[in-house]
């Protein structure tokens, strides 16, 4: 899809034609993606400021609502971490919808069109669509038996990271899962959680809300 940064033209004179339709003075293709040869043309007897477009690397239309994952996939797959967005801010949904992969942990048939490079290229800490996401081959499949519930404490039980942040403060701002995935609430610019380790120990090893602790 096309993305404006400038748009003004000679009204009625200086058009830029996308899939047929004429876009002169103030009304600009936003948002439009072209199917045909954008076109061009201007009588030269009135300049005015002129355009810029660009591509954009997805659309930015609301993300479409999620096609069924191909039964190849086991129907029980949850996404790992659920609420998991790429670089780009894009969820496993619109990974699926957009068919920019496959269950099977493929390129989908739009990779090349809308994103290139690879899934790698847009993962955050180091977790990619074909890791977080059941429609991308990832994901996590929850056990049908009840897990045995196994008493927990925080090791060491005062344990602190070098921003002096308590295992309590990870859990109630949701910065960690208890799987020891990155939360919700974790900011990537803090980095990862061995960056805020302390003495080699991180959230995801003394806490037990980040899948760490001791019984």
């Amino acid at each position: 899809p096309i993305s404006v940064e400038a748009f003004g033209t000679e009204s009625d004179h200086d058009i830029l034609t996308v899939n047929g339709e004429s876009y002169h003075g103030q009304h600009s293709p936003e948002g439009v993606t072209p199917t045909t040869d954008i076109i061009w043309a201007s009588d030269s007897h009135v300049t005015s400021t002129g355009w810029k477009i660009c591509a954009n690397w997805f659309a930015p239309s609301p993300t479409p609502s999620p096609t069924p994952v191909p039964s190849s996939h086991d129907e029980a797959c949850v996404d790992s971490p659920q609420s998991w967005l790429d670089a780009v801010g894009y969820s496993c949904e619109t990974y699926v919808a957009w068919e920019l992969c496959t269950a099977d942990g493929d390129y989908g048939e739009r990779w090349a069109d809308w994103a290139g490079g690879t899934f790698m290229d847009y993962a955050v800490n180091d977790i990619s669509a074909v890791n977080a996401c059941c429609g991308c081959g990832g994901g996590t499949t929850p056990s049908a038996d009840p897990p045995t519930e196994v008493a927990c404490s925080d090791s060491p039980q005062s344990w602190v990271d070098s921003k002096n942040n308590s295992c309590q403060r990870y859990v109630d701002s949701a910065a960690c899962t208890t799987q020891g995935d990155y939360g919700e609430g974790w900011d990537t610019s803090w980095g990862t959680f061995e960056d805020l380790a302390v003495d080699g120990v991180s959230a995801a090893t003394a806490c037990c809300g980040c899948g760490g602790g001791a019984p």
